[in-house]
């Protein structure tokens, strides 16, 4: 168990400069991003399951996979450009942890 002083400092550092990823900032992005969170946006597994469209294919990429937020947002190749270039501005102002905070 980490002294109580340094874990404290270790909270103040990791905690205080907590960053929201994503950080939305307006009220159109935050509908957005509650819509995905409850199944009702635009996604076309979304609108399958409230029968708007027949199916749920992506139609962004020809690898036939459900258009889910996992693969809209983590694994469509169509997006593989914006995907990296979010990730590189991620890795040059995010400064990422790998510390355990259970005995924190």
């Amino acid at each position: 168990m980490l002294p109580t002083k340094m874990r404290q400092k270790l909270k103040d550092t990791l905690l205080g400069t907590r960053i929201s990823i994503p950080s939305i900032a307006n009220r159109r992005m935050k509908a957005l991003h509650y819509r995905v969170r409850v199944d009702f946006s635009a996604l076309r597994s979304h609108l399958k399951k409230h029968k708007i469209t027949v199916d749920n294919i992506c139609e962004q990429c020809s690898t036939n996979s459900v258009e889910d937020p996992k693969h809209y947002f983590l694994e469509c190749p169509a997006y593989d450009q914006q995907r990296s270039k979010l990730l590189e501005t991620l890795e040059d102002n995010v400064i990422v942890a790998n510390v355990g905070t259970a005995e924190i």
